[in-house]
């Protein structure tokens, strides 16, 4: 600052706070007339600070303290990189972004993450009960044509849609693929590869007695069969 005849007037800083920085009796005169102020940070980094940006900051705090504060901003729940996160962060893309590879078996068919889990926070509340994500699974719907829902907001109890989704290996998620044949057969409705697993049939001798239009107790019949790898 500058007194009444116009010259300029050092603020003593030294021992004053601004936000966690005590500011030290150290204090360079810089070429361009400012002041640098070295402070120590409550975390215990010391480092230098001009006069005016202490002054314009009352929460000042030193570089890695704000990285940090960054940090937490963006990421307020601390859950970026856990499998929990990038489940939710893939079912908001395939759902709603349209450039995106999956979307065209997601959302151009109309399937929807419901209201009640677009935030990450209500996502992971809906499915705690399931418990944390198995190392060889990923989120999938139990109904292959539903949609990815809580059963609990407001736009699942209108539509009368029920939650929708659990922990899955790879073989249930291909087993659940709109796309799988299914042969009802014996009181169940499996699809080729689970029937293949099942009575230990190729899925190769499977697949071509359906091209043939056989019934499907010819289909998985043991006779002259090929055993499953």
């Amino acid at each position: 600052m500058t007194n009444q005849l116009g010259k300029y007037v050092r603020i003593d800083l030294s021992g004053q706070r601004f936000g966690t920085a005590t500011i030290l009796p150290e204090f360079m005169k810089m070429p361009n007339g400012g002041t640098q102020w070295k402070y120590r940070c409550d975390c215990g980094n010391e480092d230098w600070a001009w006069a005016e940006v202490l002054k314009r900051q009352p929460d000042f705090c030193c570089k890695e303290c704000r990285r940090k504060v960054q940090r937490v901003k963006r990421t307020t729940h601390g859950m970026k990189y856990t499998p929990i996160y990038r489940a939710h962060s893939n079912i908001k893309t395939r759902t709603t972004n349209e450039y995106h590879k999956s979307y065209v078996s997601y959302g151009a068919r109309g399937i929807k993450m419901c209201s009640g889990m677009q935030k990450f926070e209500d996502f992971q509340m809906a499915i705690s009960h399931l418990g944390p994500c198995p190392d060889d699974m990923t989120i999938d719907r139990i109904e292959n044509n539903g949609h990815y829902s809580c059963g609990k907001c407001s736009e699942c109890l209108s539509n009368g849609w029920s939650f929708n989704l659990r922990w899955a290996t790879d073989i249930q998620q291909a087993n659940n693929r709109r796309t799988n044949v299914r042969i009802p057969f014996e009181g169940k409705n499996l699809t080729l590869s689970e029937w293949s697993r099942e009575k230990g049939i190729d899925k190769t001798t499977i697949r071509k007695r359906l091209k043939l239009g056989w019934p499907p107790e010819r289909i998985l019949s043991l006779d002259g069969t090929r055993k499953a790898a």
